[in-house]
């Protein structure tokens, strides 16, 4: 697959294998990789997550199984053994809005502003 190197420790964050996932579904590759996501704690811990970050497993210490680097890329093992290329998640948040029932005083469309989701 990829030419990777036994690494060390993951930096905290969140991982995911979204693009290897979707991208394998989006190419009807016959071995589309189970969606993974790994959460690494600042003291190195990892649990397994769901894609609403709810965790899957208790936190373990080491490394994740099949965890490798190189190459810029890190691959790791699905739940089921199976490895997938992996990418950590970056902070972000969503805005949305919403145009008002009421018009402004001068007769424009007013519109709310709120922040939908936050993630980091």
């Amino acid at each position: 697959m990829l030419a990777l190197l036994l690494a060390a420790a993951l930096a905290p964050g969140v991982y995911t294998n979204e693009d290897d996932h979707y991208f394998a579904r989006e190419r009807n590759d016959p071995a589309i990789p189970a969606w993974t996501g790994v959460e690494v704690a600042a003291d190195g811990r990892w649990r397994r997550i769901d894609w609403h970050g709810k965790a899957l497993t208790d936190w373990a210490t080491g490394d994740p199984p099949g965890l490798a680097q190189g190459d810029g890329r890190i691959s790791l093992n699905t739940a089921s053994g199976q490895a997938t290329v992996v990418k950590k998640g970056e902070t972000f948040t969503c805005w949305i809005s919403t145009l008002k029932n009421a018009k402004k005083p001068d007769g424009k469309d007013d519109w709310t502003f709120a922040v939908a989701r936050q993630s980091g």
